[in-house]
């Protein structure tokens, strides 16, 4: 049962570092969908790095042209 709850939660500010965007660049994106989070009951956002995976390779790459080679 625990492993339905196993996540690992990364700080938005960490997201950011990975995704080399800023924490406002970040927001936008959860709000567009684009990038899934859980919002904590005091508003901190935390991201699965599952998910921050799933938005490297639907999103960034193609934004940024590292598929183009």
């Amino acid at each position: 049962l625990g492993d339905v709850y196993k996540r690992q939660d990364v700080k938005e500010g960490d997201v950011a570092k990975q995704l080399r965007i800023s924490e406002n660049t970040v927001r936008d994106y959860v709000d567009r969908g684009w990038l899934a989070c859980t919002i904590t009951p005091t508003g901190r956002r935390l991201f699965d790095e599952e998910d921050i995976e799933v938005f490297k390779k639907n999103y960034y790459r193609k934004k940024t042209g590292e598929n183009e080679q």
